[in-house]
């Protein structure tokens, strides 16, 4: 692995790790009593996150990195883009379809399904494997969400299970990956 792809690779990592402290908010919304509580501890685990991601850069700048792997697909930087354009339309359009079809409590379920479907793309992009374990663990936890959800007839269930799961999804991922890099290991594991 190069030195410039090991730190976008942190740099990846520790965005996930921030957007699993967004999910953690969903949470939040669901237990008035505790909303502060949620919000601090998931502030503490992004510290926690962004403190070992430093320490992380710091062993790449003073150590040379072999490489381990390929290098992404040709022209990444526009898929990379391309993929985020189609992502924000698709969730754009499942929002308005649920919206239209009285389903707006899915709409969480839906963008974190989304979520998981651009980590395949991304996946293939940077030809990372292991980005296809947390595309799947994000995509199934969107569906048991919505399938728990139905079958308890509650819609609080939906959002807090979207958000505990996408939170610990992400969080779940990054801390895997900052530890493997931590230990001089890349995460395109077989």
């Amino acid at each position: 692995m190069g030195r410039g792809y090991a730190i976008v690779t942190v740099a990846g990592v520790l965005i996930g790790a921030a957007f699993g402290r967004v999910w953690l908010s969903l949470l939040a919304n669901d237990f008035p009593e505790w909303p502060h509580q949620i919000e601090i501890s998931g502030w503490i685990v992004l510290t926690l996150f962004v403190f070992m991601g430093v320490l992380i850069m710091l062993r790449i700048f003073q150590t040379p990195i072999s490489w381990n792997g390929q290098l992404p697909i040709r022209a990444w930087y526009i898929w990379f883009v391309v993929s985020i354009i189609a992502e924000i339309a698709l969730i754009g359009f499942g929002n308005s379809f649920l919206q239209d079809n009285n389903l707006v409590n899915w709409k969480p379920a839906w963008i974190l399904f989304i979520v998981g479907i651009h980590f395949f793309v991304f996946a293939y992009i940077f030809r990372i494997r292991s980005l296809n374990w947390l595309a799947a663990t994000v995509c199934l936890t969107s569906i048991l969400s919505v399938l728990m959800s139905s079958f308890f007839e509650t819609d609080y269930l939906l959002y807090s299970l979207t958000g505990l799961s996408g939170a610990l999804s992400l969080w779940s991922f990054a801390a895997w990956a900052l530890f493997r890099m931590a230990k001089g290991k890349w995460i395109n594991v077989k």
